[in-house]
């Protein structure tokens, strides 16, 4: 064997060598619990938890909602011929899916152990497979392997961005200490700042490759304050009905003119809390079908009005978000509601005060005395969440 050779296969060697330990290290971090997490009424026979609490201080993780890529290795084969067979059902699906969330964990040094909530939005085919995303999610979540127990919502829906996706999943997680990009010095922090990708608030990174327009994921560093926007209405057909009751409203405008409406509002409650656009970091969006247009779902209207307020040039902001279509209200003209979460920047302890002086870990804001619901509630930094 040649000189050359000897020191490219000890090379390889030394690389194989350092991937198995980085990968016995992870390995070993995922065989234990996140202290940080604390799981109530996920006992036997359970697939998730009731409730899962997180220890003050704590940095969190907020995943995209993840929809499915074509199956390679059946296109390969010339074994997908139609568009469903691309894609798969719901448990093909769900399964590709949490493999993929799995991925974009360990970017940021967690594991399946460190998951505070999942949400799942499953389409009907025709009935919904819970049994095919149950068996998906029994090979990620209680079981020998993994045997935490995250809390879980799923919802049914009627569609998603593609016709033939039968699901859309999204994590929370919790990041503990001394992993994460926000642990200084660490390999999470130098792996985050090798990519230039751009943030534009300094409690905050952002995931996912910089040419994307979503982000795969949003780091809340520990200790930050958070905001919880209220879905918001598009504007009633007529003023007077912004007070009628929601069965009597009627709301005007296809989907791009209600999404406009919308982000004006989004952009005004923000600004109500002490936040700016450049703040959120995770947006929950659902469109409804629309009777005058076919039952048609307008994904490129409501994009339009979603790119005036981010990721544009003004606001390079690139939020996690999930898209997806329901029924909803649509017989009383409303084809649109937005869900916001964002983050405080600077030190927002002063904003938690109560008249008295004394701390408080909620703030709501309702700009409208009448409303009968928040516009949104900040949560104190170093508030206990669950």
């Amino acid at each position: 064997m040649t000189t050359p050779a000897k020191k490219a296969l000890i090379v390889g060697a030394s690389v194989f060598a350092f991937a198995a330990l980085a990968t016995f290290g992870l390995y070993k971090v995922a065989a234990k619990p996140n202290a940080a997490l604390t799981a109530r009424g996920g006992g036997p026979g359970k697939f998730y938890s009731e409730s899962v609490s997180v220890a003050p201080g704590t940095a969190l993780f907020f995943t995209w909602g993840v929809t499915p890529s074509p199956r390679a290795k059946a296109l390969a084969r010339g074994e997908a011929t139609t568009e469903a067979e691309r894609y798969g059902d719901t448990y093909a699906q769900a399964r590709a899916l949490m493999t993929q969330l799995t991925e974009d964990l360990r970017e940021v040094g967690l594991t399946l152990r460190d998951v505070i909530a999942v949400r799942a939005n499953l389409v009907a085919e025709p009935e919904l497979d819970m049994g095919g995303w149950n068996k998906a999610y029994a090979e990620f979540f209680g079981n020998a392997t993994n045997p935490h127990k995250p809390a879980r919502t799923t919802i049914g829906i009627s569609r998603l961005f593609h016709p033939d996706y039968r699901a859309e999943v999204e994590f929370i997680a919790a990041i503990p200490p001394n992993r994460g990009p926000f642990a200084n010095g660490s390999r999470f922090e130098r792996l985050y700042d090798r990519l230039h990708r751009a943030t534009t608030n300094e409690h905050v990174r952002s995931y996912g490759r910089p040419t994307w327009a979503l982000s795969t994921g949003k780091a809340i560093e520990g200790g930050s304050a958070l905001y919880f926007q209220s879905a918001l209405y598009p504007d009633p057909l007529m003023p007077a009905m912004a007070t009628m009751p929601l069965k009597l409203r009627m709301y005007k405008g296809d989907v791009a003119t209600q999404a406009e409406a919308i982000f004006k509002k989004q952009v005004a409650a923000l600004k109500e809390a002490g936040l700016t656009s450049a703040d959120p970091f995770f947006s929950r969006n659902i469109l409804y079908p629309d009777p005058k247009n076919g039952g048609r779902m307008d994904f490129a209207g409501f994009n339009k009005a979603y790119t005036a307020v981010y990721n544009n040039p003004e606001n390079v902001n690139r939020l996690a978000r999930t898209v997806m279509s329901a029924p909803g209200y649509a017989t009383q003209g409303q084809l649109l509601t937005i869900e916001t979460y964002a983050v405080y920047p600077g030190d927002a302890s002063k904003q938690f005060v109560s008249a008295d002086g004394k701390p408080v870990a909620l703030k709501a804001y309702r700009s409208d005395p009448k409303a009968t619901v928040a516009s949104g509630v900040g949560t104190a930094p170093n508030a206990r969440l669950t």
